[in-house]
């Protein structure tokens, strides 16, 4: 094989004259590493290159490390284990040689999740025991709307939302007071706006397969194939984890392990890309030079896309921009001495409160290791902003980082009792980080998967703008789509 310039395409040109297999990865996050890595276990590919537009790969997810020991995550703080999707991470992880330096979270912070109330920290049911129990919120034992919604006739509503559905399959205190904050601290977003049908496809898919939320989600224990890291996790009861020196230590031994592999080339620094097509593949052009790709793999968020797409296919653009992004904040406070007035994984604000803050994660009692050395520390990270960022802080471009600390800081006081000032803190404001899968985005994704058929684009949708937000769901996302592409191409 050789590879020829034309018209400073780069090419590759096997023995007989073919036109050899290339892959062109737009975007450095956690999907468009993901996606690259499965990309490099298939031997008949003979380019990938991957783009991004800044100057270090992983997207949201980095920590800070500090020479005292101490972890700090700047986006996602942990990743959970369940179901096919956390089993596949682990495998990952395994073939990434990284198991001895996972950090489950601590089983005592796994038991206990609240939700601030009416000016206290309430504990939502830890076991079995507690739904036969009246706990505030709640009026009444969480068990006559558990056992309602066994009986109750599911609906053949197509998509709906998060709050509509658990207020119809349930009640409406477990839409106000466990829907709608958990929403919150999943996507940032708005119960009454989010698809259930997109966000959490298992409770809708439990409705409409066995009638029943809770019958459907009995029957799913699927972990599909799974390594002996993800059979220790689950022996031993991981619910979430991280890593010695924090998440980013996974995108770190993705960049070096993909970088290894004399096929890919990396090109970081790239803010000015843009596509064009014939006949259905791409070229994609950047400062470095252009490239044809025999199969585009879109990393980049649904809004990103959308710019790249507005000459090639102005119908893809105009959908792209029907999935909405909102901004999130992240402070963390570091406290000197032992302060958590509770041993949990941490709480989460109900929109019905009408706080600024959308919820806290007691990093110290998840993950104590990161604390680091010298003296007891106490660390909590503030989330804010996301649907209600604008009405909360105004505009993005111009609030000023010290008023997310201030905001944090009061909320430790009045949330937590922690009058002190804290000794450090580390704010990151994170500009159209999280997608909102509105009622509705279900559709959205067919239409744009029906175009990409349509005008037989040589192109795949990945990343967290389309079928799952999680880190979870990015990577299996990532492995499904390459596997898909490879099986199409008759390479594996």
């Amino acid at each position: 094989m050789k590879w020829v310039f034309s018209n400073t395409d780069l090419i590759g040109i096997g023995d007989s004259g073919e036109i050899m297999q290339s892959a062109v990865v737009l975007g450095g996050g956690i999907s468009g590493l993901a996606a690259t890595y499965y990309l490099t276990r298939i031997p008949d590919i003979q380019r990938i290159i991957l783009v991004d537009k800044k100057a270090r790969l992983g997207g949201w997810i980095q920590s800070t490390r500090y020479p005292c020991g101490t972890v700090d995550e700047h986006g996602p703080h942990s990743i959970r284990v369940d179901g096919v999707q956390g089993a596949n991470t682990l495998n990952l992880i395994e073939e990434l040689k990284l198991g001895d330096e996972i950090l489950p979270v601590s089983p005592t912070a796994l038991r206990g999740r609240m939700i601030y109330h009416e000016g206290k920290l309430l504990w939502l049911p830890k076991g079995l025991g507690d739904i036969f129990r009246i706990r505030k919120p709640f009026s009444k034992p969480l068990v006559f709307p558990i056992l309602k919604e066994l009986v109750k006739p599911k609906s053949d509503i197509e998509d709906e939302s998060l709050y509509s559905f658990v207020q119809r399959r349930f009640n409406d205190e477990m839409a106000k007071y466990i829907i709608d904050p958990m929403c919150r601290g999943i996507c940032a977003g708005d119960a009454k706006e989010i698809s259930v049908r997109s966000l959490l496809p298992a409770m809708y898919n439990a409705e409409k397969k066995h009638g029943s939320v809770i019958k459907g989600m009995l029957k799913n224990s699927n972990m599909g194939a799974v390594s002996g890291l993800a059979q220790k996790a689950h022996k031993e009861h991981w619910g979430a984890f991280s890593f010695r020196q924090g998440l980013q230590t996974l995108v770190d031994r993705l960049v070096e392990v993909v970088a290894e592999d004399r096929r890919v080339t990396i090109y970081e620094n790239e803010d000015n890309v843009h596509l064009s097509e014939e006949d259905g593949r791409f070229t994609v052009e950047y400062a470095e030079g252009r490239t044809q790709a025999h199969h585009l793999f879109s990393c980049i968020p649904a809004k990103a896309l959308s710019r790249l797409m507005s000459r090639v296919e102005p119908r893809m653009s105009s959908a792209l921009l029907e999935i909405p992004l909102v901004h999130l904040v992240s402070c963390t406070l570091e406290f000197k001495g032992s302060l958590l007035p509770h041993q949990a994984f941490g709480y989460l604000v109900p929109s019905s409160e009408g706080s600024r803050v959308l919820g806290m994660i007691f990093d110290t009692a998840c993950f104590p290791r990161h604390d680091g050395q010298y003296y007891k520390k106490t660390r909590v990270t503030c989330l804010m902003g996301g649907r209600w960022f604008a009405t909360n802080f105004g505009d993005v471009k111009s609030v000023q980082a010290t008023t997310f600390t201030e905001t944090a800081t009061d909320a430790c006081r009045e949330h937590l009792g922690l009058t002190q000032k804290p000794i450090r803190h580390l704010t990151n404001i994170l500009p159209n980080c999280i997608p909102q899968y509105q009622v509705g985005h279900y559709a959205t994704v067919m239409k744009l998967k029906n175009l990409i058929a349509e005008n037989n684009f040589q192109m795949s949708l990945l990343g967290s703008s389309y079928e799952g937000l999680s880190v979870n769901d990015c990577i299996y996302n990532a492995k499904l789509t390459v596997e898909k592409y490879a099986k199409s191409q008759g390479i594996i």
